[in-house]
């Protein structure tokens, strides 16, 4: 019976281990309407460089409108964040709206 209790509670606490939520906290939608942004391999390419940040749990992005939708944990990542991957892509921000999603 001791041994039944012990391999339970091992599993139990396994499993709370390597099978928890890794998922941010996304709290936020940004929009970022952004100057720059000129053909789809740099979309893609933007696209690809926040969705890797930390922070960041869903993007999409328009060419034809030139705008990023960013789900955000805004605890993680803020403004400074988002402007400093733009500008390492020669992409700035005209607008940026923030949007609280609970």
């Amino acid at each position: 019976m001791k041994q039944v209790t012990l391999i339970s509670i091992s599993i139990f606490l396994f499993g709370l281990f390597f099978f928890r939520d890794n998922n941010s906290n996304a709290d936020t939608q940004v929009v970022l309407r952004i100057n720059g942004m000129l053909n789809s391999q740099l979309q893609l390419n933007l696209e690809n460089e926040f969705r890797n940040l930390s922070g960041v749990e869903y993007c999409n992005s328009s060419l034809s409108t030139k705008t990023i939708i960013l789900n955000i944990d805004e605890e993680s990542i803020g403004e400074k964040e988002l402007q400093k991957t733009l500008d390492k892509w020669g992409c700035s921000i005209i607008n940026l709206d923030f949007t609280k999603l609970y």
